[in-house]
């Protein structure tokens, strides 16, 4: 591997990891905010801080893959500027003691390796830019449907009017008191039809939502991963069971399905440990519990969140509510669950409130 290898390998490596987890954050935040309210014509959330770390996560990230798939493209078409752009002296063959010298990329901010078309793109933070600059250089690199490029119009906007001026009571002349939270209503609004939103389309919100970052999200994976497999290197590979391993290779459609899954999780865990004094409350019938692995559980309940438990925990739900253990199809399994979780999600606040009394 040498030196320009490298570099695609394990710093863009890393960074493809960073987007994935600024993803996943971002949309967190608004899935752990308090519900959807409504204001006037507005469709907003009642922490207004979360909008603000949604908007600046997802656009951060989706930037920094662009910009990942720009250097693919660069050096696809002119290795010697990277070379250049990393300070390095390019050789036929590298040793491991040449590509891992300490100081082999001690220059890394050599911008002067690019033409000024190209500087200016990889300095750049608006995402359409970049996606156009992109595509200039290779024809349909990046193809944006309507509510793709709906979506990073908004984080362009947010970027552009709010992400830094924030500081002075001038800095609000243009949208107002709350422009991040118009700009997130303007995106969970953006697939609604006929009815006017109320509470009760959070989820339907963020599913759409969650849907149109998702698809954008695996289509820029797919691009870097072809470029990698080009190229001969693994800049694609991801941690196991981190939060940008389950947002790149989401099986389902949506992000909120993912979170969707955690939640099922928790409540699942709860039932779990109440079930012999629900089942006390409530009568025999009530859903099984499920047989849950508890010799897994010590991270989850050190931070609150595991992948690998939140994996073993809906696996095991698809499973047990298939009519056929060894060829079960979770996809045909949704409506059971969502009847499941809704029964327990009922018993477990039963059981809250009979602690009260």
């Amino acid at each position: 591997m040498d030196p320009i290898e490298s570099f695609f390998n394990f710093y863009l490596g890393r960074e493809l990891g960073v987007c994935g987890e600024l993803l996943y954050n971002g949309f967190n935040s608004l899935e752990n905010n308090s519900p959807v309210i409504r204001k006037e014509d507005e469709l907003t959330y009642l922490n207004e801080g979360y909008a603000f770390s949604f908007l600046i996560n997802t656009s951060v990230a989706f930037e920094r893959l662009e910009k990942i798939i720009l250097l693919f493209l660069i050096n696809q078409e002119s290795p010697n500027k990277i070379a250049s752009f990393l300070n390095i002296k390019m050789k036929s063959n590298f040793s491991d003691d040449d590509v891992f010298k300490n100081n082999i990329f001690e220059y890394v901010d050599d911008m002067s390796a690019f033409s000024k078309p190209e500087t200016k793109r990889l300095m750049d933070h608006r995402n359409l830019n970049i996606v156009a600059y992109i595509n200039q250089l290779k024809s349909k690199t990046i193809e944006l449907n309507t509510d793709e490029n709906h979506l990073l119009n908004i984080l362009d906007t947010f970027y552009k009017s709010f992400r830094y001026g924030r500081f002075h009571p001038k800095d609000f002349s243009v949208g107002g008191y709350g422009p991040d939270n118009k700009l997130l209503n303007d995106l969970l609004t953006h697939w609604e039809q006929n009815d006017e939103p109320s509470t009760r389309d959070k989820e339907k919100n963020l599913y759409d939502l969650g849907k149109c970052i998702n698809k954008l999200a695996k289509k820029y994976y797919a691009i870097i991963r072809e470029f990698a497999y080009k190229m001969n290197v693994y800049t694609y590979e991801l941690h196991d069971d981190s939060n940008a391993q389950t947002v790149f290779l989401n099986i389902d459609d949506s992000l909120h399905d993912i979170f969707i899954q955690k939640r099922i999780t928790r409540e699942e865990l709860l039932y779990n440990l109440a079930y012999n004094q629900i089942k006390k409350i409530a009568g025999d019938e009530i859903p099984d519990k499920l047989p849950i692995e508890f010799d897994i559980i010590e991270d989850f309940l050190l931070y609150g969140d595991d992948n690998y438990f939140t994996d073993s925990v809906n696996e095991t739900l698809n499973i047990a509510l298939n009519d056929d253990d060894d060829d079960y199809d979770s996809y045909y399994n949704k409506e059971k669950i969502i009847e499941r979780e809704k029964h327990i999600h009922q018993l477990l606040l039963m059981f809250s409130n009979m602690q009260r009394i």
